[in-house]
Protein backbone atom coordinates (compact mmCIF):
# COMPACT_ATOMS: atom_id res chain seq x y z
CA UNK A 1 0.00 0.00 0.00
CA UNK A 2 1.35 3.21 -1.01
CA UNK A 3 2.25 5.08 2.01
CA UNK A 4 2.38 9.30 1.73
CA UNK A 5 5.07 11.04 3.85
CA UNK A 6 3.24 13.30 6.57
CA UNK A 7 5.91 15.77 6.51
CA UNK A 8 5.29 16.72 3.02
CA UNK A 9 3.48 20.15 3.22
CA UNK A 10 0.94 19.46 -0.16
CA UNK A 11 -2.38 18.16 -0.32
CA UNK A 12 -2.59 14.25 -0.40
CA UNK A 13 -4.09 14.10 -4.24
CA UNK A 14 -1.63 16.28 -5.14
CA UNK A 15 1.18 14.05 -4.02
CA UNK A 16 -0.59 11.30 -5.53
CA UNK A 17 -0.99 13.17 -9.07
CA UNK A 18 2.27 14.19 -9.04
CA UNK A 19 3.53 10.27 -8.55
CA UNK A 20 1.67 9.12 -12.27
CA UNK A 21 1.69 5.33 -13.21
CA UNK A 22 4.68 4.39 -10.81
CA UNK A 23 2.66 3.37 -8.04
CA UNK A 24 0.26 1.19 -9.79
CA UNK A 25 3.30 -0.74 -11.50
CA UNK A 26 4.88 -1.03 -7.96
CA UNK A 27 1.68 -2.28 -7.09
CA UNK A 28 1.25 -5.03 -10.01
CA UNK A 29 5.13 -6.40 -9.16
CA UNK A 30 3.81 -6.80 -6.06
CA UNK A 31 0.50 -8.93 -7.03
CA UNK A 32 2.83 -10.36 -9.55
CA UNK A 33 5.92 -11.53 -6.56
CA UNK A 34 2.72 -13.14 -5.04
CA UNK A 35 1.61 -14.87 -7.38
CA UNK A 36 4.48 -16.59 -8.44
CA UNK A 37 5.82 -16.79 -4.58
CA UNK A 38 9.21 -15.74 -5.45
CA UNK A 39 11.34 -12.51 -5.21
CA UNK A 40 11.12 -11.18 -8.81
CA UNK A 41 13.53 -8.38 -10.03
CA UNK A 42 11.78 -5.08 -8.79
CA UNK A 43 14.94 -3.06 -11.25
CA UNK A 44 13.63 -5.64 -14.16
CA UNK A 45 9.84 -5.00 -13.96
CA UNK A 46 9.68 -1.58 -13.28
CA UNK A 47 12.32 -1.58 -16.92
CA UNK A 48 9.53 -3.36 -18.85
CA UNK A 49 6.67 -1.26 -17.55
CA UNK A 50 8.31 1.69 -18.56
CA UNK A 51 8.86 0.45 -21.96
CA UNK A 52 11.64 3.15 -23.29
CA UNK A 53 14.99 1.36 -23.28
CA UNK A 54 17.53 0.48 -19.82
CA UNK A 55 16.62 2.80 -16.65
CA UNK A 56 19.79 4.80 -15.87
CA UNK A 57 21.30 4.25 -12.22
CA UNK A 58 21.94 7.51 -10.36
CA UNK A 59 24.97 7.66 -8.25
CA UNK A 60 22.70 8.94 -5.13
CA UNK A 61 22.11 7.41 -2.11
CA UNK A 62 20.00 6.83 0.09
CA UNK A 63 20.26 8.25 4.11
CA UNK A 64 17.51 6.37 6.01
CA UNK A 65 14.50 7.70 3.50
CA UNK A 66 16.27 10.89 2.12
CA UNK A 67 18.00 11.06 -1.02
CA UNK A 68 21.57 11.98 -1.18
CA UNK A 69 22.79 13.39 -4.40
CA UNK A 70 26.15 12.85 -5.85
CA UNK A 71 26.31 16.66 -6.92
CA UNK A 72 27.11 19.01 -3.96
CA UNK A 73 24.77 22.00 -5.72
CA UNK A 74 22.14 19.34 -5.47
CA UNK A 75 20.17 19.36 -2.22
CA UNK A 76 18.77 16.35 -0.02
CA UNK A 77 15.48 15.20 -0.68
CA UNK A 78 12.78 13.80 1.16
CA UNK A 79 10.77 11.45 -0.02
CA UNK A 80 6.96 12.17 -0.65
CA UNK A 81 5.65 8.13 -0.29
CA UNK A 82 6.66 5.23 -0.23
CA UNK A 83 5.16 1.45 -0.69
CA UNK A 84 6.56 -1.89 0.92
CA UNK A 85 7.38 -4.50 -1.23
CA UNK A 86 8.26 -8.31 -1.21
CA UNK A 87 12.20 -7.03 -2.12
CA UNK A 88 12.18 -4.03 0.26
CA UNK A 89 10.64 -0.16 0.35
CA UNK A 90 10.25 1.54 -2.77
CA UNK A 91 10.95 5.25 -2.01
CA UNK A 92 9.38 8.26 -4.48
CA UNK A 93 11.05 11.22 -4.81
CA UNK A 94 9.69 14.97 -6.42
CA UNK A 95 10.94 14.88 -10.29
CA UNK A 96 9.81 11.40 -10.92
CA UNK A 97 13.10 9.91 -9.05
CA UNK A 98 12.06 6.68 -7.55
CA UNK A 99 14.43 4.38 -5.14
CA UNK A 100 13.86 0.98 -5.96
CA UNK A 101 15.27 -1.63 -3.57
CA UNK A 102 18.13 -4.22 -4.71
CA UNK A 103 18.35 -7.10 -1.63
CA UNK A 104 20.68 -8.99 -3.33
CA UNK A 105 22.96 -5.93 -3.69
CA UNK A 106 21.74 -4.60 -0.27
CA UNK A 107 21.22 -0.82 -1.64
CA UNK A 108 18.51 1.00 -3.72
CA UNK A 109 18.68 1.86 -7.81
CA UNK A 110 18.03 5.21 -7.90
CA UNK A 111 16.62 6.24 -10.94
CA UNK A 112 14.32 8.96 -12.56
CA UNK A 113 11.50 7.41 -14.75
CA UNK A 114 9.43 10.22 -16.23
Amino acid sequence: MLKLNPNIDAPADHIVQSLGFLPYWVRDFCAQADDEHKQCDLVEYMTEQYGFGKLYKFNSKLNGTTLVSDYEEDEDMEHVASYDTPSGTVYFFPYAIIALPRPEEDDHFITRMD
